[in-house]
């Protein structure tokens, strides 16, 4: 038992590292964010979901209204950046 201990943690460990470097990358692929700005993973996967519904609306796959529901989101009250991150990745 006491083996194990190490080697889930050392698992763990890298989990969270690929997972880590994974929203790196997908931050990095956002043109909407500037580089080294911080953000949350969940912020990160609505500005991602954002932009694909962009590329979605631009390569003509979705109509007009379903693009503008896809623009609505949560609240930005906790971060008074994402209501602008939301807006210029809206317009990109």
């Amino acid at each position: 038992m006491t083996k194990k201990r190490p080697q889930n943690a050392t698992r763990e460990r890298d989990r969270l590292r690929t997972l880590q470097l994974a929203f790196k990358a997908l931050q990095a692929a956002l043109p909407s964010v500037p580089g080294g700005t911080k953000l949350s993973k969940l912020d990160i996967l609505l500005l991602a979901r954002t932009y694909i519904c962009h590329l979605l609306y631009v390569l003509g796959r979705i109509g007009r209204e379903q693009y503008m529901r896809s623009q609505l989101c949560h609240s930005s009250k906790k971060w008074p950046l994402r209501e602008r991150l939301y807006l210029l990745a809206s317009k990109s």
